[in-house]
């Protein structure tokens, strides 16, 4: 799986990591969450809405739904609203280039725009478009996953992603997630580091 993650005003992408297990850990809402994300890969969303504060794991549900949806083979892209200040070409490209931009790299992947609350509203109404406009000529239609802390907004975008709707508690509120994640995260590390 590629997964490619942008700073607004650069579309020079970076490799990060992508989710292609299971979520890890023993909580209820763990467990609730994994059962969501299943039937969800059956039924290959094209929009959902992922709310939660910051660090509490809101980008490795995305990823993990970018594979649950079987478009593990497809681009997962990663955008950063929140300094956008060319978000519309880098969403939609140049006015004077033909299919440019993230829309179109995503090829029916999954697009996931971090602080999505964040985008202008016109450009909110042109990716909701663009979406249906795809899935109407029934070209491969890409799953947009928006992330935010914010939820309550008056705006086009989150009001169509949420029709899908995942909200994550901080670890915090999780408390049997903390020993499996632990462990996870260390047999990570020393597997990185050539270590058992």
């Amino acid at each position: 799986t590629l997964c490619l993650s942008t700073t607004s005003g650069a579309v020079a992408a970076r490799p990060v990591p992508c989710a292609s297990d299971a979520l890890v850990g023993g909580s209820a809402w763990t467990i609730q969450t994994r059962g969501t994300l299943d039937r969800l890969g059956s039924t290959r969303p094209t929009e959902v809405l992922v709310s939660g504060e910051h660090g509490a794991g809101k980008t490795h549900i995305a990823r993990t739904l970018h594979a649950a949806t079987g478009r593990s083979a497809l681009p997962c892209l990663l955008y950063g609203c929140t300094a956008a200040a060319h978000a519309n070409v880098d969403l939609f490209g140049a006015p004077a280039t033909v299919g440019g931009g993230l829309a179109r790299a995503v090829q029916g992947g999954t697009l996931i725009l971090d602080d999505v609350d964040r985008l202008d509203a016109r450009l909110q109404e042109r990716l909701v478009a663009w979406v249906n406009e795809r899935a109407a000529a029934r070209e491969e239609t890409p799953l947009v996953v928006g992330l935010t802390t914010v939820l309550g907004r008056d705006a086009p975008l989150l009001d169509w992603l949420g029709r899908v709707a995942i909200s994550v508690p901080p670890l915090r509120e999780r408390q049997a997630d903390i020993e499996p994640l632990a462990s996870h995260f260390l047999i990570l590390s020393a597997a990185t580091l050539g270590r058992s």
